[in-house]
């Protein structure tokens, strides 16, 4: 069984030896980095997580009807609380194209994609960034003693920030790639009023797996 639980083998054509294909670690490597699960925990994943958001959504609303934490209510900071677990702002799905994908992968020094959620237009948001190794070669860890990717994203660091709302300076040279999820993405909201009230989010979600 090879580090990232993923086990290759096949018959040379005429000595009828096993072949086992070698991929990388998955605690060590960036480019090993992952690992495949089943339909089963990725429904419990998504369900749970689903959950947890309309429960606290809803422990949300049930404070309105509560004397004393009527001035907690009035505070901004109360209000970006509601925004981050609003079902119409949370972003639960969305599709990149492999074309963004291997525009990624395919910069110099590229060995895998980190994900960052952002926030856009209202909704939260995934940004995908190409990350290389480190050049150490040396898996870092947290304080729980967790391993932590040896990766840097692959950027320009001299380059400032430019709107990508406006249209492209041909003055500026952008020499590496970032994607945002696709416009078409699920809101959480959305997939609550696409579902049967039986219905879990996963049933949408996956669907066609």
């Amino acid at each position: 069984m090879l580090p990232n639980g993923m086990l290759l083998k096949g018959c040379h054509t005429t000595m009828n030896n096993k072949l086992e294909i070698r991929l990388a670690d998955d605690t060590t490597e960036v480019r090993g980095f992952g690992q495949p699960i089943t339909k089963h925990a990725a429904c419990k994943m998504i369900n749970d997580y689903a959950a947890d958001i309309d429960a606290a959504n809803k422990f949300i609303e049930e404070l309105k009807d509560i004397p004393q934490w009527a001035d907690l209510l009035n505070d901004n900071r109360f209000a970006i609380i509601k925004t981050l677990l609003d079902p119409a702002f949370q972003t639960v799905s969305g599709v990149f194209g492999k074309e963004i994908i291997m525009q990624i992968l395919a910069q110099r020094d590229c060995e895998g994609i980190r994900y960052i959620v952002g926030k856009s237009k209202g909704k939260s948001t995934i940004i995908l960034v190409g990350v290389s190794e480190d050049g150490k070669n040396k898996p870092r860890q947290n304080d729980d003693g967790e391993l932590i990717a040896p990766s840097k994203a692959i950027v320009n660091d001299a380059l400032e920030d430019v709107d990508a709302c406006t249209p492209p300076d041909p003055a500026v040279k952008i020499n590496y790639v970032i994607a945002e999820v696709h416009k078409a993405s699920l809101t959480l909201n959305t997939v609550h009023t696409s579902l049967q009230v039986s219905d879990n989010p996963s049933d949408l979600l996956l669907a066609s797996y």
